[in-house]
């Protein structure tokens, strides 16, 4: 893949790997945390490193730990990077293009990210050629390779629990490039009205989508591929959706000559930041520390849905989708013996939320009437494995992601990437078995569907169908 073949010459021994402006982020920023899990990832960064499978020298990769005290969330992570930032080296940070991994997390839905967090878990995908699996992180930047060099000045914003996969990135012309410096451009995919549910949802003008997409469909190079958005939505319900004209009708209905008749909805996923917005952004968070502090803001619905023409006003309050506020609800509703406790956890609730739609009206009147763009991926995979059935789905099961990600040729390193030597079964089955970087016994009995990743397998051990080990 020239994805692929163009990031492998960013690495050490590479013909660009001496010069790496304007091809390569002139920073990588993982968040964590608290400051044990950074140091974790330091190591890991060390590591990584070392073994040349990273583009650039050691200091363009840092890692900052959250604000301690209550979690922020990826809306104060962010605002917390850019503070530190700006600490560390003045305004001028922004006129850079930064890469910003948001990490800090304790993996509760996927133990086997817990030790070294989601940006180093392991993906079956062999990015610097060196016969082991790579992680989230060196897939990202595979996948994002290209932006440094079309993007304006600004932060570019992912999370570690996702890999995004797409063909010819469409350019970006002048216009689109000055609106993005302004305010947020998103990469957007088609997604199903159910997954919509679970992310951010944009509304567009229909006909300027339309041609955006015939155009990434055609790989035509149109200039201008980014669409205005009227309204960006959190998280909504089907009803939401469509009562906002976010349902599109399903591509065969719309004359494409693939795709499904089913209806179809613009998600969200990584986002840049631009320069402009981003130094507006550190204003508001350096002059009211406190609003911000303790306070669970989100990257995605509170920045971006204050924007847009039709921007709604009504998200300011809702906060049923808000982790730290769920679990405090879940305190206040126990038995009567506890009426007094249950009252305080109440009244710290009530506060909590107050906290929360102060710091969101203070974003509201920062990022209100700047451009929000989105550019549409057609065709795009947007493949989440932040939980354990996702990785396993993803890792070992789903032709379609494998396929997007070159392996390790088999008996490189340790482990072995060939689905005959792992499944005694011949790989005939429909879901094979898949291993990496590990140490396998001879004929191991190892069940279909199952991925082993940095693990031991001794001589006559059987590993069960449908296993993560």
């Amino acid at each position: 893949e020239e994805r692929l073949r163009e990031y492998r010459r960013l690495l050490p021994g590479g013909d660009r790997a001496g010069a790496l402006d304007g091809w390569f982020w002139d920073a990588v920023v993982l968040t964590a945390a608290n400051d044990r899990q950074a140091e974790t990832y330091v190591q890991q960064l060390d590591a990584l490193h070392a073994r040349g499978q990273l583009p650039g020298t050691r200091e363009r990769y840092l890692v900052i730990s959250d604000p301690p005290g209550p979690r922020v969330g990826s809306g104060g992570a962010t605002l917390h990077v850019m503070l530190r930032l700006q600490a560390l080296v003045g305004s001028g940070w922004s006129a850079k293009k930064l890469f910003l991994l948001h990490a800090g997390g304790y993996s509760g839905r996927s133990p086997a990210h817990g030790t070294l967090g989601k940006a180093f878990g392991q993906i079956p995908f062999d990015a610097a050629g060196v016969g082991v699996p790579a992680t989230v992180l060196e897939t990202q930047l595979v996948s994002f390779q290209e932006l440094p060099s079309r993007l304006p000045s600004g932060i570019f914003v992912s999370s570690a629990d996702v890999a995004v996969q797409f063909g010819a990135l469409p350019r970006l012309g002048p216009a689109a490039i000055a609106r993005a410096e302004q305010g947020i451009l998103a990469l957007a995919h088609a997604s199903s009205v159910g997954v919509g549910t679970g992310h951010g949802v944009f509304v567009c003008d229909r006909e300027q989508l339309d041609a955006c997409v015939r155009g990434s469909v055609a790989g035509a190079d149109a200039g201008d591929a980014a669409v205005a958005c009227r309204r960006c939505l959190q998280k909504p319900s089907v009803a939401a959706m469509r009562g906002a004209g976010a349902v599109l009708p399903g591509p065969r209905l719309s004359g494409y000559a693939e795709g499904s008749a089913g209806e179809w909805v613009l998600t969200d996923s990584a986002f840049h930041v631009g320069a402009e917005a981003c130094l507006a952004l550190v204003a508001v968070a350096a002059a009211h520390p406190r609003a911000f502090a303790g306070v669970e803001v989100c990257a995605y619905g509170d920045l971006m849905q204050p924007m847009g023409e039709d921007a709604d006003a009504g998200y300011l309050g809702r906060t049923d989708h808000v982790a730290s506020l769920r679990s405090m609800r879940a305190d206040t509703s126990d038995t009567s013996s506890q009426k007094d406790v249950s009252q305080t956890f109440a009244d710290v609730s009530r506060e909590a939320e107050t906290k929360l739609r102060r710091a969101r009206e203070l974003l509201a009147g920062t990022m209100r009437g700047r451009p929000l763009l989105a550019l549409p991926l057609v065709p795009s995979r947007f493949v989440h494995v932040g939980t354990m059935p996702e990785l396993l789905q993803h890792c070992a099961r789903d032709d379609d992601v494998l396929a997007a990600f070159p392996a390790p040729s088999a008996g490189i390193a340790l482990g072995t990437w060939d689905v005959e030597k792992m499944d005694p079964g011949g790989g005939t089955s429909r879901m094979p078995s898949v291993g990496a970087d590990g140490v396998w016994g001879a004929a191991p009995g190892v069940g279909v569907g199952s991925c082993l990743l940095a693990s031991r397998v001794g001589r006559g051990a059987r590993v069960g169908v449908g296993s993560l080990v």
